[in-house]
């Protein structure tokens, strides 16, 4: 980093304070430290714009908006109005009483997912599509009834006995009118997207004609949801901007509500995208619901238990800030008293904006570098460089925040309870646990220095307050993957080798690493085998680091001091790759069935006579395993497609397995485009079902003067 600031402090013998705001707009994401005030709600709509601009870090941001400099922000008319193993099991009508269900982490907190059944029915997204099948018994698997989603993407769904839950995403183009160019692969410029996220509700007590029965509509991202009984939690959010945004609304049954400003809750934090951030709670058997909006950062990482809803976020620190700190500590102080002056007087200025402060003390600084000889630039080149060095470690180090928002869930009573911050950044949502009235969460410290990585758990009160902490954790590696156990963590980091930490949680105020392991490679999700012993599934690894291939690795940890590593397998295909790795939901593990599925890609090379190039086979599919204390075996594969007899064909996403699940002693292994049935003893095929999957990308929708229309598919 000091080579890199020593290159750009000289530019033609000039030192221009225009380069150093570059360097921070640039280099840094733009945080200032949290207020006093710590939150509250608002009276007004122009309250919410004074908030943006006291608060955000740039004139416009550069995500959701056009960047006009006038407020377009209108109140529009208003009309009245745990982890288990293999899921939960159960008896349903004509099905089979055991089944496998979505993988999870919080025991009675369901987690919307792209395929859910029933122990008859499967039901399951396929582009466009959401298709109900018959899937018990497999001889006669079939599809009962398709709902298509023409101008919207679904995302994920629920099912609550007779009730599906469907999210779907939609995009809009709203053309600005304005033109900088011919239009490339449905990308075009002159306006900015809009996106809506939608829940439908229908009634499924007739398989083949699923019944709509109510819609919620929220303007903003699909985000994530949960399902606790009968209430679904939908989280969205809406990015804004500073000059150009829409106040957020709902939508029931098409008719429009907006969300007044007294009902949204704002944080006194600076960001560089603020979003509105809504939590609804949605009764899945009456339909009712209710919702909260929160104007801050945007939540990349949640954690919901049976309670409470944790929103995770950046913190970020603002450009004048910045600016600000870098002039006082380490610029103006080298400079002539005259010219120190000169710039103050430019920084103090209320009547400028930001850029316009940047440009007048650009040209002053300017001035006075090109007064300066040879020798005494490079003097005032040394003894800046240093400073500016610990300068922007210490603004990089005070970026490094995550900001925690709790917030209580019980019905569709939703309220923010509190807030807190630890230093780092969070990997997922297995990074966080809540346990005994405590919150546990693990982060990487560092940033553009990976040699300065450091890995931290720490655990807070149910105000958010910081009470035990392991600080320091791997020097130089970042999380892979953490999972939480009652009193026990699990925490495995990544550079070169994998290093899993074992670590007690028993006393809270004093959190303790007990053992480590280094293996080569990494697991990118730890799930329980039982109490005392891990399975990791991630990647092999060469010594010094270099991935090779899908690994599953089986950890003894009876003796927390001692880890250990007692059986493995490795997909020694070349570029093998898996979902799994950092997707839980892709994994089917069961214990008692000594079972475990996951989906497994790649790509093998291989020689033509006569042919100086080689050809590829190309494999999708599933890889199922016996799994006991004994060690990993490989029971066999389940394909979705292979061109091992040297076919030539076009190597579509549409065949990768995304998702597997048992019922009875049927495996399923789904795909967007196909379910195959094989027996759980054999794995001999007993059906396959195509389903109505397209290849390509879809129709861009847009929307000008109020009327929407759409593109051809690609």
């Amino acid at each position: 980093m000091k080579q890199e600031i020593k290159s750009i402090v000289v530019v033609g013998g000039v030192l221009t304070v225009a380069l150093i705001f570059l360097i921070i707009s640039l280099s840094y994401r733009p945080v200032s430290p949290m207020l006093e005030a710590e939150s509250g709600t608002f009276n007004s709509i122009e309250e919410i714009q004074m908030f943006l601009e006291r608060h955000s870090n740039s004139g416009a941001f550069s995500y959701g908006g056009i960047g006009r400099d006038t407020v377009v922000a209108q109140e529009s008319e208003s009309a009245p109005g745990a982890v288990n193993d293999a899921g939960v099991k159960g008896e349903t009508s004509a099905g089979a009483g055991d089944y496998s269900q979505t993988n999870i982490q919080v025991k009675g907190v369901d987690e919307a997912d792209i395929v859910k059944n029933d122990g008859k029915y499967i039901y399951t997204l396929s582009g466009s599509k959401v298709v109900i099948v018959e899937a018990y018994p497999a001889e006669n698997m079939g599809i009962l009834d398709e709902i298509e989603f023409k101008d919207e993407s679904p995302m994920n769904i629920f099912i609550n006995d007779e009730r599906l839950i469907v999210f779907t995403q939609k995009y809009e183009y709203v053309d600005t009118g304005l033109r900088c160019g011919e239009v490339y692969w449905g990308v075009r410029c002159g306006g900015y997207s809009r996106e809506s996220t939608k829940a439908y509700i229908y009634d499924v007590s007739d398989r083949s004609n699923a019944e709509l029965v109510k819609t919620i509509s929220f303007n903003g991202n699909y985000v994530n949801a949960r399902m606790i009984e009968d209430y679904v939690y939908l989280i969205s959010n809406k990015y804004i901007q500073i000059n150009s945004f829409d106040m957020p609304f709902y939508e029931v049954d098409g008719v429009k509500m907006d969300i007044a400003p007294g009902k949204i809750r704002y944080f006194n934090q600076d960001d560089e995208n603020f979003v509105f951030n809504t939590i609804a709670a949605i009764d899945v058997r009456s339909g009712d619901f209710d919702s909260e909006t929160f104007l801050m950062g945007a939540s990349t990482n949640i954690y919901v238990s049976t309670n409470n809803v944790y929103l995770t976020y950046q913190k970020t620190l603002s450009q004048e800030y910045i600016i600000g700190r870098y002039l006082d500590e380490v610029l103006l102080p080298e400079l002539p008293r005259n010219v120190a002056g000169r710039i103050g007087d430019v920084w103090e200025d209320n009547d400028r904006t930001l850029r316009e402060k940047e440009r007048d003390i650009s040209g002053i600084f300017e001035s006075y570098m090109r007064s300066l000889t040879e020798r005494e630039l490079f003097e005032f080149q040394n003894n800046l460089e240093d400073k500016a060095f610990a300068f922007f470690e210490e603004i990089q180090e005070m970026q490094q925040s995550t900001i925690i928002q709790r917030i209580t869930i019980n019905g569709l009573d939703i309220s923010h309870e509190a807030s807190g911050s630890v230093s780092g950044r969070v990997l997922n949502q297995f990074s966080m646990d809540e346990y005994d009235d405590s919150f546990r969460i693990a982060t990487t410290t560092g940033g553009w220095n990976r040699d300065k990585n450091k890995n931290n758990l720490y655990v807070l009160d149910m105000d958010l307050k910081e009470i035990g902490k392991i600080e320091g954790l791997a020097e130089g590696e970042q999380i892979y993957s953490v999972r939480f156990m009652g009193e026990k963590a699990y925490m495995v980091t990544f550079r070169q080798t994998d290093p899993l930490f074992a670590i007690d949680l028993s006393d809270a105020r004093n959190p303790r690493v007990l053992g480590e392991l280094k293996v080569t490679g990494y697991s990118g999700y730890l799930h329980p085998y039982d109490e005392n012993h891990l399975l990791g599934i991630g990647m092999e690894a060469s010594e010094d680091g270099r991935v090779q291939g899908v690994k599953i690795s089986l950890f003894d940890v009876s003796d927390m001091e001692n880890p250990r590593e007692i059986g493995k397998y490795e997909v020694m295909e070349k570029w093998s790759n898996s979902e799994a790795v950092y997707e839980h939901k892709a994994v089917l593990f069961d214990k008692e069935k000594k079972l475990l599925v996951i989906p497994v890609s790649y790509s093998k090379e291989y020689s033509v006579a006569g042919q100086s190039w080689p050809r590829y086979e190309n494999w999708q599919g599933a890889y199922v395993f016996d799994v006991d204390l004994e060690g990993i075996f490989l029971k066999g594969t389940v394909v979705h497609e292979s061109d091992e007899d040297g076919n030539e064909y076009w190597y579509g996403g549409g065949n990768y397995v995304r998702r597997s699940l048992y019922i009875g002693d049927i495996l399923y292994t789904l795909s967007n485009s196909k379910i195959k049935a094989n027996s759980l003893d054999d794995l001999n095929e007993i059906s396959a079902l195509e389903l109505p999957y397209k290849y390509g990308y879809g129709p861009i929708y847009y929307a000008r003067d109020g009327v929407v229309a759409a593109e051809p598919a690609l």
